[in-house]
């Protein structure tokens, strides 16, 4: 069997970003698990059955596999891992980030505070 310890550049129809995704996605695994035999044929495998994920639940599941499990996973684990991983919860108002409108009341209520205060600039 071909054993590929570098990154592999997927090929198909990935864009660049998917292309860089799945290259940090497969150095970050092959460093958690350097014991691991990883081929061509596997990246290939993995990268086409989980493309659908999507890079943001991928990058969960992949910290959480690394921080818990001590042996490389197997297709169907990730993917179980994948269907049972928590939605994330939405960020509450004050995280979200503001909205054009929004940012020009915020700046007008610091200069109208900092007029009032006679607070610098």
């Amino acid at each position: 069997m071909e054993q590929n310890r570098n990154p592999i550049r997927p090929s198909g129809n990935l864009s660049h970003a998917d292309t860089e995704f799945w290259a940090r996605f497969w150095a970050r695994i092959g460093a958690a698990y350097p014991r691991q035999e990883i081929t061509v044929a596997t990246m290939e495998l993995y990268t086409e059955k989980l493309s659908r994920y999507g890079p943001r639940n991928l990058s969960r599941v992949l910290e959480i596999i690394i921080e818990n499990w001590e042996y490389f996973p197997s297709l169907a684990e990730i993917i179980h891992e994948l269907r049972v991983l928590p939605r994330e919860k939405e960020l509450p108002a004050i995280e979200k980030p503001l909205t054009p409108e929004e940012r020009t009341q915020v700046d007008e209520l610091v200069g109208n505070l900092a007029n009032k205060f006679k607070i610098l600039k």
